[in-house]
C-alpha cells in the first residue's frame, strides 16, 4: 500500500466483515467501481478499475504504515483510524450486535463521549477519495458521509477480529463466530441492534448525600451515541418529554441494565421496577464503583460518572516522616561501615552511616495538610468508607488508619534515597517521605556535590587539568569527604585516569599516607595505567601486580597497585587482606553482572572509597547500572530484586516518566557523565 497513487475508498456492507476497501487505480485490471471525483468547480461520476479487499486482509499493512512510508491521503487516514479502533478493541470495547438486516455482527462499543469525539475528528480528517461512493437516487449528486464511512470502518475491524477458525470450533455455532452471516433476528430483543439502531448509552451518576448518615444514590441518565451533547434524565424518557429519543431508547436502557446486572447485582433492583429512575445503594455497593467494576460496566454499555469531589486528591493518606537515629554515646563501639558508606568521621555527631537504622513515623494528611487529632479520631471511629470532613466527602482507606499505629524501620541508605527522590517504596507502595536529621543533611550535601567549585590541582600532579576535569576531581573529592563511592562515566578520551590520579594525590596531601590504591582493569590496560601514573605522578610508587612473579609484600601506604579482573577473581583473599584507600574498577562494565565470580570477588575488597570508571554504565539493562552503583555504594539502591520490580520494570517496560525522574534524582549525585 506504499504507493502515492493508490486511493482507498470504503465500500460498506450490511455486516462489518462484508465491508471492503476498494483500492484504485488497480494496475492488474480489477473490477469496475463507480466513484465521484472533482471536476472543474464541481464533481462528476466516473468508473475506475479497483481491487476490493477485506479489511482483515489489509489490517496488518495499515497498522504497520509508518510516518515516512509513501502512501496516499486516504490510505493514511484509514491507517490512523485502524490504530484507534484496534486500541479500543484491546480495551475490551467489543460487543455482539445485530445488523439492520438481522444478521450477526460485532461492533466497537460502548463509546464514551471522548471516544465519539475522536471518531468524529477522524471522520473530519477523511479526504473525499476515502468515501466517494455515490448514493443511489440522490439529486444533487451526493456521496457517503464521512461519519457513516468511519463508523462502518470501525465495525468492519470489530467484526473481523473475533472470527477465526478456532472461534468457530470452540463455540460450536455459526453466529458471531463463523464467516457466513447467520440470521439472528429472533435474538434482537436480547442483544440489540447495530450502533445505528442502538442509539443511546446508559449513564449511572453517583450522587453524594448531604447528610453524612444518608445512603448514596444512583441517578439514571441516557446519552445519545451519535450526539454526545444530547443527554437526558431517564425520568424524562418515561414521561415522554425526552426530545431526540424514541421507543428504541427504552429498549437500549433495559438491555443495558440487564447486561450490567450480571456484573453489579444492585442493578437487578432497577429491573424489578416498571419505570426505573433512581437507585439507593449502601456503602459497599458504592465503593465497588471505584474499582475495576466501572471499566467492566463500560464494556457492557453502562458508563459510571462519579462527582468531581470524589476524584480529587482530598482523601486520607499516610505520610512517613524520617526520625533521625539516636546519637551514639561515648561508650559506643565504632560502627562497622561497609565500603562506600559514609564514614563516622563525616557525621561524627550522630555516627550516621548508610547501614544505620532509621525510624519511620506515620501521620495522616488530607490534600497534603496534616489531620488534627480530633479529625483523626473521627476518621478512626467512622464505620463508613467515606466520611464528611471539612465540608467534603473523604475516602477513608482502612490501611491508612492501620499504618498510623505502626513503628517501622529502614536503613540509612533508604533514608538518603528517600531524601533525594522524595519518596520510598515501602510494603509495595510508593510513599512520599519527609526526611529529617543526618540523612537529610547528607542528601543536601550530595545534591551540591557535582556543582562547580574551586579545588586547586594537588601537589605532585604533572598535568594541567581541563575545566571539566577539575570539576570531576572536585566532585570525587567531595564524595571522598562524605565517605561515599561514585561512578565517573565520562566517554573514552576525556581523561578519567588523570582525574583519578589527581584525587589520590589530593587525599595524600589532605591526610598523609593512607592505605594503598588498587586499580583493577582489563589486562590490555595495565600497561596504560602504569605509563599514565609514571607520567602524571612520578613521585608515586607503582606496582604492577600481573604475571607469574607478583607480590604485595613491598606495597606501603600511598602506593598504587595495578592488576586485572582475572587476577582479583583468582586470588580474592590476597586483595582482601589489604585495607585499600581507594579501589578503582576501570571499564566497570566488567562487573555489570552481580552474580559473576568477578563481581563477587570485587565486592569483597576492603576500601575506604570505591570508584568505578566507565564510558558505558548501561549497555542493555538498568540492572547493569544497579550492579556498578551497588559496588561503589552498597545498599544505596536496595536489593536487586526490589530494584528490578520497583524501578527497572516501570522505566523499561512501562515507560513511567515519574519513576524515571525519581530514579534520576536518586543516582544523580553518585554518577558524573559529561
Amino acid at each position: 500500500m506504499s504507493d502515492l497513487r493508490l486511493r482507498a475508498t470504503l465500500v460498506p456492507g450490511d455486516v462489518g466483515r462484508e465491508t471492503r476497501l476498494a483500492l484504485w487505480p488497480d494496475p492488474t485490471g480489477g473490477d469496475e467501481l463507480e466513484v465521484v471525483v472533482p471536476s472543474g468547480g464541481g464533481v462528476r461520476r466516473t468508473t475506475v478499475k479497483a481491487g476490493a479487499v477485506r479489511i482483515a486482509d489489509v489490517l496488518d499493512d495499515l497498522l504497520r504504515l509508518g510516518p515516512d512510508d509513501l502512501a496516499s491521503a486516504s490510505v493514511r487516514a484509514w491507517a490512523q483510524a485502524a490504530r484507534v479502533a484496534v486500541e479500543l478493541i484491546s480495551k475490551g470495547r467489543l460487543q455482539p450486535s445485530i445488523s439492520e438486516e438481522g444478521f450477526d455482527t460485532w461492533t466497537i462499543a460502548p463509546l464514551t463521549e471522548h471516544d465519539l469525539e475522536i471518531r468524529a475528528a477522524l471522520a473530519g480528517w477523511l479526504p473525499p477519495e476515502a468515501h466517494c461512493l455515490p448514493i443511489a437516487g440522490q439529486r444533487p449528486l451526493r456521496i457517503t458521509a464521512p461519519e457513516v464511512a468511519m463508523t462502518a470502518f470501525y465495525d468492519a475491524i470489530a467484526d473481523s477480529m473475533p472470527r477465526t477458525a478456532a472461534a468457530g470450533i470452540i463455540s460450536q455455532q455459526r453466529a458471531w463466530a463463523g464467516p457466513t452471516p447467520a440470521d439472528v433476528r429472533a435474538l434482537r430483543r436480547h442483544v440489540g441492534g447495530s450502533e445505528a439502531a442502538r442509539r443511546s448509552v446508559v449513564v449511572l451518576v453517583l450522587d453524594l448525600p448531604d447528610d453524612g448518615d444518608a445512603p448514596f444514590r444512583i441517578s439514571l441518565r441516557l446519552r445519545s451515541s451519535t450526539d454526545a451533547s444530547l443527554e437526558i434524565d431517564v425520568a424524562d424518557l418515561w414521561s415522554g418529554a425526552a426530545a431526540g429519543f424514541d421507543e428504541q431508547a427504552e429498549v437500549d436502557l433495559l438491555l443495558a441494565l440487564r447486561r450490567g446486572a450480571r456484573l453489579w447485582s444492585p442493578l437487578e433492583r432497577l429491573l424489578g421496577e416498571a419505570r426505573p429512575t433512581r437507585l439507593d445503594i449502601d456503602d459497599g455497593e458504592g465503593m465497588a464503583l471505584f474499582g475495576p467494576l466501572a471499566g467492566n460496566l463500560l464494556n457492557a454499555g453502562i458508563e459510571v460518572v462519579v462527582p468531581a469531589a470524589m476524584t480529587r486528591t482530598v482523601r486520607a493518606a499516610a505520610h512517613a516522616a524520617m526520625a533521625p537515629p539516636a546519637p551514639a554515646g561515648p561508650a559506643d563501639a565504632p560502627s562497622s561501615t561497609p565500603a562506600g558508606a559514609p564514614s563516622s568521621a563525616s557525621t561524627s555527631a550522630t555516627r550516621f552511616t548508610l547501614d544505620s537504622v532509621c525510624q519511620l513515623t506515620w501521620r495522616a494528611t488530607l490534600d497534603g495538610a496534616p489531620v488534627s487529632d480530633d479529625e483523626l479520631a473521627l476518621l478512626a471511629a467512622s464505620k463508613r468508607p467515606m466520611v464528611r470532613l471539612r465540608g467534603e466527602w473523604v475516602v477513608v482507606d482502612p490501611s491508612v488508619i492501620a499504618k498510623l499505629s505502626r513503628h517501622d524501620q529502614i536503613t540509612g541508605a533508604d533514608a538518603v534515597a528517600a531524601a533525594l527522590g522524595g519518596s520510598i517504596q515501602f510494603d509495595n507502595e510508593l510513599i512520599e517521605v519527609q526526611v529529617d536529621g543526618p540523612a537529610a543533611h547528607l542528601a543536601e550535601r550530595l545534591r551540591h556535590a557535582s556543582q562547580p567549585h574551586d579545588l586547586p590541582e594537588p601537589p605532585g600532579l604533572e598535568a594541567t587539568l581541563r575545566p571539566y576535569q577539575r570539576r570531576g576531581l572536585a566532585w570525587m573529592h567531595t564524595m571522598s569527604d562524605l565517605g561515599l563511592g561514585c561512578v565517573l562515566a565520562d566517554d573514552m578520551g576525556l581523561g578519567k585516569t588523570v582525574q583519578l590520579i589527581a584525587l589520590h594525590l589530593h587525599r595524600l596531601a589532605d591526610s598523609g599516607p593512607p592505605g594503598p590504591v588498587l586499580v583493577v582493569c582489563p589486562a590490555t590496560l595495565v600497561g596504560n595505567w602504569q605509563r599514565e601514573l609514571e607520567r602524571f605522578a612520578p613521585t608515586l610508587r607503582v606496582h604492577r601486580f600481573h604475571g607469574m612473579d607478583r607480590s604485595l609484600d613491598t606495597v606501603r601506604g600511598g602506593d598504587v597497585v595495578v592488576t586485572t579482573y582475572g587476577i582479583v577473581r583468582r586470588d580474592p583473599e590476597v586483595f582482601r587482606s589489604v585495607a585499600w584507600s581507594i579501589a578503582v574498577a576501570d571499564e566497570a562494565q566488567q562487573i555489570k553482572n552481580p552474580a559473576s565470580a568477578t563481581a563477587r570477588a570485587m565486592r569483597r575488597l576492603d576500601a575506604d572509597m570505591r570508584v568505578a570508571l566507565t564510558g558505558t554504565p548501561i549497555e542493555n539493562r538498568l540492572t547493569e547500572l544497579w550492579a556498578i552503583l551497588d559496588w561503589t555504594t552498597p545498599g544505596m539502591l536496595g536489593g536487586v530484586e526490589a530494584f528490578r520490580r520497583n524501578i527497572a520494570l516501570p522505566i523499561e517496560r512501562d515507560r513511567d516518566d515519574e519513576a524515571t525522574l525519581r530514579f534520576a534524582r536518586v543516582i544523580a549525585p553518585f554518577l558524573l557523565r559529561r
